[in-house]
């Protein structure tokens, strides 16, 4: 997957988006999103996500997104 990402973003991709909220995307853990998340910030690019929960697990869902943001040193966009 980093191959890939590595490849949209010397392609001219702008960043890297998820959604994390619906299948497939809900599969993804925190660590393998900051990994590709890395990938792209080593290009400059952005990282948006429709975060993986609204209602209750919206506090867990937006801190999760700031994790990733964090530990990749990527900018953020919450959909």
């Amino acid at each position: 997957m980093k191959e890939l990402v590595a490849q949209a973003m010397e392609d001219g991709a702008f960043g890297m988006s998820t959604g994390l909220f619906y299948l497939p995307g809900g599969f993804a853990d925190t660590e393998e999103v900051i990994g590709l998340c890395k990938v792209v910030a080593g290009y400059g690019g952005v990282y948006t996500s429709h975060i993986r929960g609204e209602g209750d697990p919206l506090i867990e869902a937006v801190a999760e997104a700031i994790e990733i943001g964090e530990k990749a040193d990527i900018p953020v966009q919450i959909s």
